[in-house]
């Protein structure tokens, strides 16, 4: 938040919440910042993940832009509930680990107007940002 210029900035993730999960328990085990290794590796198991030969392996995942509007939907929720400080300028980061292509900019861009369009409080810019990638700015 930025009083004096009027800015407001929500950030939100569209990525799997079991994937986070796993990426958090492996970095701890990985920094020797976890109190039960064992606790920790069995949990990466029960979320369909695995460590071999230190590497973390995800179970099969597939491209889901829909995650991406649910964090939207997500966010808009909160900042329509009431209770909450809107500014000039409010804007949303979203990171992803999707790879969204240029030509699907326009319909991503569509499906967001049509999402706002259910909420009296909008975002005036959501950047995409895509993990190693790039960052989209709507």
């Amino acid at each position: 938040q930025n009083e004096k210029f009027g800015i407001g900035i929500e950030v939100t993730s569209a990525v799997d919440k079991k994937s986070q999960e796993m990426d958090n328990l492996y970095s701890l085990i990985e920094f020797n910042q976890v109190n039960n290794r064992e606790g920790a590796v069995k949990r990466i198991e029960t979320l369909g993940g695995k460590i071999n030969n230190g590497i973390l392996i995800h179970p099969g995942r597939y491209r889901d832009l829909n995650m991406l509007y649910e964090s939207l939907k997500i966010k808009l929720d909160k900042i329509n509930k009431g209770g909450y400080k809107v500014f000039n300028i409010n804007s949303l980061i979203i990171f992803d680990d999707n790879i969204v292509r240029e030509c699907e900019y326009e319909g991503i861009m569509n499906e967001m107007l049509k999402i706002f369009t259910k909420y009296n409080v909008v975002f005036d810019y959501v950047f995409i940002y895509i993990f190693g990638c790039h960052k989209i700015e709507f």
